[in-house]
């Protein structure tokens, strides 16, 4: 299997980290500083053109910034593309569009991974064009992105709003640990206790959904006793409108994605 990366950022290295040893690797990088740095880091071969790239791949995957993904399509919209698999992680950008630039003939997979696939903890939502319909090649590619986590197949029409939950969701939940250990920092413990304990809880909340299946309301009525701290601070929540607010954040986050 041989993998192409066109942009060699953050999450391209989390393709790469985990893929070095599945796969027969290429990149292409036009920051050189970069470009050593992953050369340095990884078994991959660093390609000197898009051509190069494009030649050596078996499945590009397109590891740029939405705003110069059009430019970097109609770069290689003339190379030779029809036994190629084009896997694109650039938020916003359907399947439409591209298909739209290099060819409706061509196969191509929409990607939505976040941050945690760097530690291989990601979750990423995937969508396929009509050119990849059987199941053979759907699994191959999913094969490919799970290196870095859970994968989930979905309709294109819902992955702006998987980008709302899970492509922006660990910002929030970043936000959110760093606000419990900030208020047990104004309580007067040290910051590095706090955040370990703010960490540690989200950690271990979220496992105990996933390994139990319990709807989370279930379990925070199992750490709710009457009158107890918890319901003080649940209903401090409820009153500043935490629950509203994280839903609108989503909803917010949804429309900027489709405008992209």
């Amino acid at each position: 299997m041989k993998i192409g990366f066109i942009g060699a950022g953050n999450m391209a290295e989390a393709y790469i980290s985990s893929l070095e040893n599945e796969a027969e690797l290429f990149f292409y990088e036009i920051n050189q500083k970069r470009s050593k740095e992953i050369e340095g880091k990884y078994k991959i071969n660093q390609e000197k053109s898009l051509l190069d790239l494009i030649n050596s791949s078996e499945y590009i995957i397109l590891s740029i910034k939405p705003h110069i993904i059009g430019t970097i399509l109609k770069e290689i919209k003339d190379f030779e593309l029809n036994n190629k698999y084009i896997l694109s992680i650039a938020a916003g950008v359907t399947l439409e569009k591209i298909e739209n630039i290099i060819g409706k003939d061509k196969k191509i997979v929409r990607i939505m991974p976040n941050t945690p696939a760097l530690i291989k903890k990601g979750v990423s939502g995937i969508s396929f064009n009509n050119m990849i319909d059987s199941k053979k090649e759907q699994d191959e590619i999913i094969n490919i992105i799970k290196a870095t986590g859970l994968v989930i197949p979905i309709e294109e029409s819902k992955m702006d709003i998987l980008t709302a939950i899970s492509g922006s969701g660990p910002a929030y939940v970043f936000l959110l640990i760093n606000s419990i250990a900030e208020g047990g920092v104004k309580l007067g413990m040290d910051k590095a206790t706090a955040l370990k304990l703010a960490t540690e809880t989200f950690i271990g909340s979220a496992e105990l959904i996933k390994q139990t299946g319990k709807h989370p309301e279930e379990l925070k009525d199992m750490v709710t006793s009457p009158g107890g701290t918890t319901a003080a601070g649940l209903y401090t929540m409820e009153v500043n409108g935490i629950r509203k607010a994280m839903i609108e954040t989503v909803e917010a986050t949804y429309k900027k994605a489709k405008k992209l």
